[in-house]
């Protein structure tokens, strides 16, 4: 009786969360809502895009961050009245020891 107690329960919570409607992108939501390019040539081994994203994302308003060794960018989707890119240098500069540039 409980087993099914509990699966009718289930159910009706997994039909609930079907109705739901999808969550809107950030990007449809925040009309300040921008993305740079960062060039950063110091990457050099596989453990670099890590530690390059792990600084760019407790710099206040990014929203994500996607580092690439084999290009040796990072591409930043951030809330631009929060922070910009001058602000995701500084936090390689000071978190990995990197020098990196906007790309153009």
């Amino acid at each position: 009786m409980k087993t099914t107690l509990l699966i009718l329960t289930l159910m009706g919570a997994l039909v609930h969360i079907a109705a739901m409607p999808p969550k809107a992108h950030a990007d449809e939501t925040q009309s300040t809502a921008q993305s740079t390019t960062l060039r950063i040539d110091d990457m050099s081994t596989p453990a670099c895009p890590a530690l390059v994203e792990a600084a760019v994302a407790n710099v206040p308003g990014v929203e994500s961050v996607k580092a690439s060794l084999d290009t040796k960018t990072a591409i930043v989707y951030y809330d631009a009245s929060q922070s910009g890119p001058k602000d995701f240098m500084q936090a390689i500069r000071k978190d990995v020891g990197f020098h990196s540039e906007i790309q153009q």
